[in-house]
């Protein structure tokens, strides 16, 4: 699996899409411990959250994917001054 966050993307978007490979993993009979999962979403994040990522690691926790992806949020939320993130819309341009 090859899968980047792409600046711009809300962290929630981006963990649902993940969580979607994970099950398309799993019904292919392949296992991914939970650690595992979240080592992948940790290395496809954008660098914003790297800081996220050596606290979570310095803290020692155990969570779920939906846990993580709730502090993910409050961390993003954070680091945007109290905003969500919106998508920029595509612009399609017309050749004529």
């Amino acid at each position: 699996m090859k899968s980047q966050q792409k600046i711009g993307t809300q962290v929630k978007e981006y963990m649902l899409k993940l969580m979607g490979f994970f099950a398309e993993v799993k019904g292919n009979k392949v296992e991914l411990d939970v650690n595992m999962q979240i080592e992948i979403v940790f290395k496809s994040l954008t660098k914003k959250f790297s800081g996220f990522r050596v606290a979570y690691n310095l803290g020692n926790k155990a969570l779920t994917l939906i846990q993580l992806m709730k502090e993910l949020q409050s961390y993003e939320l954070m680091l945007n001054g109290g905003k969500s993130v919106q998508k920029k819309p595509e612009v399609k341009s017309l050749i004529l």
